[in-house]
């Protein structure tokens, strides 16, 4: 009968998407005659419950959990929807019954769920919501004529109410009350042959909460002779409790090892029997023996597990977790660890921390240092997790220090320096500034073989990257081996390093040098590329758009190769994303190259192919078109490029889910993109009310800030951004010279011809070749302008 339905779980196979899409097109074709009226009622209710089997059937294939619970819910739906419409139908309480069966279902996937992860307190919630709502229904259902309906109404009320029960504190009033009234509606047998094992195993298990064991044990039987009887696993999970309960632990390995369930679910209860059996022992000396046997016991079951690789294995540590077991001293460490990691299912990392320490100690003692560094290692990275930082970075120090700790020596010191810094990071003043780096350069030192090495590399070019030393950031970019998972990360760091430098030279005006420094970041393109040639898709994109990018790169960029890397890139199998950064590099790059008409169109058109994920890289590339207009030797190129950025901008101001940074910088990138037009009182009013956000500004940033408030005649605004740029510079960089020489022009703007005078004059005293190229050039003209010659 179909409301029998998950009394007795099918296993079905995984849904493919192709099953999805044959069941979804099944489906409406079952829709269709549902909702004629014209065919007779009891056919409808037939075509309606033939679609609620096959939705539940689609649930559980169905792999994700979301999948499971959508396909459910569509079901209570259609069930709910057939007595809408059909108030009166007979088959109403079948329905209801079957309605209630799919809430069921629901609640017990999220209660599996939660077996495995305890930590994910959602399940407790959404189970509760669904065993309330199926109770909901049921007891609109209980009672009506005796039968095989009755009957399963009755059970289904039943094991919901247990079900919800367990979900209450220990001890709860309600659970007692819930217990109860379920123990209640199994009080008279089933008259439905095949409920009859699954009744008195339900009743045993109540029974058993109520202490009543030999009532249950004698439940637990009947179950066993019925035909046909419960699942063999689910009998054994609840006679081994009986058996725990009386004491009786041989006679429950007896039964588990006798039984025909699979050997990872003997093992579990295995784990269960022995916990209680230890916890049963006296802790007195005499006894220690008898103890010892049963830990090393659990230590094999564990490892048993491990080796099987099931969902077994996360039952069996937390439950050794929970068991809050005090074991002694010379326990074996690897149950020490087991619980550790029972602890990390739970959630409880400090004491996930301190059982791996225990498990150390342990080992340590019996001579076992490797063991002991992975035991430390796992300490750490529970201190880590934990946001325990400079705890763990003690910890793994340890590790670190200890030449007999084997290959955890390595890992400590990677993880020790991630510790490093995220405590750094966060402002702790229980680390020396400098330790971060020092690590890094410790583990290069220590394990240069390593695969941490090339993590360690990665990490140190990035620190040395930001404090504005590229060569040994590129230095060390480039030591990372093909090989590593880390290579693809460096190259594109490397890449990108290369071109905001020459950004940052074509920026400042700076003309020396240019043309070698980008032949050098082109070389190392090509050598990229051609080491990459059998990497995946993904990482010969990322090149290439790192080729386009660099490409686009004024003055000494070649548009027409960004302009073919762009399209190979979206030629290839991709992400969305990528393909979408790809887009906006052609799109410059036909700008650049003079196909205006074609580039304002894909601009105009931007808001039907951007991709929301891709914000960051529609400001960078925002920012190269800024940066091409301001370095474009045409008006009509300038005005273009600002035509295109209007274009993409506007329609995004618009949008109310851009973050306020976000609308910060459109805002600004817009104002310039009206100066580039020539409307500077357009601008002006773009920029009314707006306030530039310093606070996380690169030198970039604010040098096109000054350089607009130049372009709007607002100098003394000019003078504070540049004397903010030259507190954030370094001395002698040619940004610095940049800087001094912007300073000194809005000075002269504004009438202070001896304020300008004295800042060149003193920055020659320092610097006579005041930048050098044409940084030097334009200071001599200013110079001259000033009255006094060079």
């Amino acid at each position: 009968m179909t409301w029998l339905t998950l009394v007795a779980p099918t296993v079905v196979g995984a849904q493919t998407p192709e099953a999805d899409a044959e069941t979804d097109s099944h489906l409406a074709s079952l829709r269709d005659r549902l909702e004629d009226r014209t065919i007779e009622l009891p056919v409808r209710e037939d075509l309606a419950l033939e679609m609620t089997g096959t939705l539940d059937r689609s649930a559980r294939a169905a792999t994700r959990l979301e999948a499971k619970q959508a396909r459910w819910d569509s079901a209570v739906a259609l069930l709910d929807e057939f007595d809408r419409k059909n108030p009166d139908h007979p088959r109403k309480r079948e329905f209801g019954l079957q309605a209630a069966v799919y809430r069921w279902a629901q609640a017990r996937t999220w209660h599996d769920r939660r077996e495995l992860f305890p930590t994910q307190t959602q399940s407790v919630t959404k189970e509760a919501e669904a065993l309330d709502d199926a109770i909901a229904r049921l007891r609109l259902l209980v009672g009506g004529a005796p039968g095989g309906l009755a009957d399963n109404i009755r059970f289904r009320l039943a094991w919901a109410l247990t079900d919800r029960a367990a979900l209450e504190d220990e001890g709860a009033p309600t659970a007692a009350l819930r217990r109860e009234e379920a123990l209640d509606l199994l009080k008279e047998p089933p008259t439905e042959p095949s409920l009859a094992g699954f009744h008195a195993l339900l009743k045993a298990e109540l029974l058993r909460e109520a202490g009543k064991l030999d009532e249950a044990a004698a439940q637990v039987d009947l179950a066993l002779k019925a035909d046909p009887p419960p699942p063999e696993a689910e009998v054994m999970d609840l006679l081994v409790q009986i058996f725990v309960d009386r004491g009786r632990f041989d006679e429950a390995r007896r039964r588990v090892e006798a039984s025909g369930i699979s050997g990872p679910r003997k093992d579990l209860l295995k784990v269960r029997i022995g916990l209680a059996a230890w916890a049963a022992e006296p802790a007195d000396p005499g006894r220690r023996e008898r103890r010892r046997t049963i830990e090393e016991d659990l230590v094999q079951r564990i490892r048993a597990l491990r080796e099987a690789n099931t969902t077994e294995v996360r039952r069996a540590l937390a439950d050794l977790a929970r068991s809050a077991a005090e074991f002694d001293t010379d326990a074996p460490h690897a149950l020490r660890d087991a619980m550790a990691e029972g602890f990390e299912i739970l959630g409880d990392l400090d004491k996930a921390a301190e059982s791996a320490e225990k498990a150390a100690e342990r080992a340590e003692q019996v001579g076992r240092r490797d063991e002991a560094g992975a035991s430390r290692l796992r300490a750490g990275g529970y201190l880590f997790q934990a946001g325990r930082n400079v705890e763990a970075a003690a910890v793994l120090g340890k590790v670190v220090a200890d030449t007999g700790a084997g290959d955890s020596r390595a890992k400590a010191g990677l993880l020790q320096t991630l510790a490093l810094g995220r405590a750094l990071a966060a402002g702790s003043g229980d680390v020396p500034p400098d330790a971060y780096a020092r690590a890094l350069e410790r583990q290069l030192r220590d394990f240069p073989d390593d695969p941490t090495a090339d993590e360690a590399r990665w990490m140190l070019g990035m620190l040395e990257h930001s404090k504005g030393r590229r060569d040994e950031a590129l230095a060390l970019w480039k030591a990372v081996p093909v090989k590593s998972p880390r290579w693809i990360q460096s190259r594109i760091a490397a890449c990108d390093g290369f071109r905001r430098a020459l950004e940052d030279q074509i920026a400042a005006e700076e003309r020396d040098g240019l043309e070698a420094r980008f032949a050098e970041a082109s070389a190392f393109l090509d050598e990229s590329l051609a080491l990459g040639r059998d990497r995946p898709d993904a990482d010969r994109a990322d090149l290439l758009l790192a080729g386009a990018r660099l490409n686009l790169v004024p003055v000494v960029g070649k548009a027409a190769l960004a302009r073919d890397a762009a399209e190979q890139c979206s030629a290839m199998n991709v992400s969305a994303d990528r393909r979408y950064e790809a887009r906006l590099a052609r799109l410059i790059a036909l700008a650049v190259l003079g196909r205006y008409l074609e580039a304002e169109r894909e601009a105009q058109q931007h808001a039907g192919w951007a991709v929301a994920s891709g914000r960051p890289a529609l400001l960078d590339s925002l920012r190269q078109i800024d940066l091409a207009a301001s370095a474009a030797d045409s008006d009509l190129l300038q005005r273009r490029l600002g035509l295109i950025a209007r274009h993409l901008i506007q329609p995004l101001l618009q949008d109310e889910s851009i973050s306020d940074d976000e609308r910060n910088e459109l805002t600004f990138r817009l104002a310039r993109a009206l100066l580039f037009q020539g409307d500077p009182r357009s601008a002006q009013a773009t920029l009314q009310g707006w306030a530039p956000s310093t606070r996380k500004a690169d030198d970039r940033f604010l040098k096109d800030l000054a350089d607009t408030y130049f372009r709007l005649e607002a100098n003394e605004l000019a003078i504070d951004v540049e004397r903010l740029r030259l507190k954030n510079l370094t001395a002698g960089a040619p940004a610095w010279f940049d800087a001094r020489y912007g300073l000194a022009l809005a000075y002269y703007r504004l009438g202070r011809k001896q304020d300008a005078l004295q800042l060149i004059e003193g920055t020659a005293i320092l610097h006579p070749d005041l930048g050098g190229g044409r940084l030097r050039d334009k200071f001599i003209r200013l110079r001259q302008r000033l009255g006094s010659g060079p």
